[in-house]
């Protein structure tokens, strides 16, 4: 089964040995990670994406891909 891109048994994403880990990676990635080309807004936004998926599943709401698409659209609307 293909859960959040990647190839593994439905079980394992749902544990929370595999999740928490894989949701703080992704978050300490949105919070740490700066967006200086194109290519690291469209990392981020994957990560963001990848992040939220597995937030919603658990009926939560993740603030990393928030705060991340917010920061973006900032930069963006003062031309950097």
């Amino acid at each position: 089964m293909l859960n959040g891109g990647f190839l593994a048994p439905k079980w394992d994403w749902e544990s929370p040995q595999v999740a928490t880990p894989a949701a703080l990676l992704t978050g300490a990635y949105l919070a740490a990670c700066p967006v200086v080309a194109p290519r690291h807004a469209a990392v981020g936004l994957l990560l963001a994406g990848l992040q939220q998926a597995g937030a919603a599943a658990g009926g939560r709401l993740a603030p990393e891909p928030l705060n991340f698409i917010a920061d973006l659209l900032a930069d963006a609307a003062q031309g950097e």
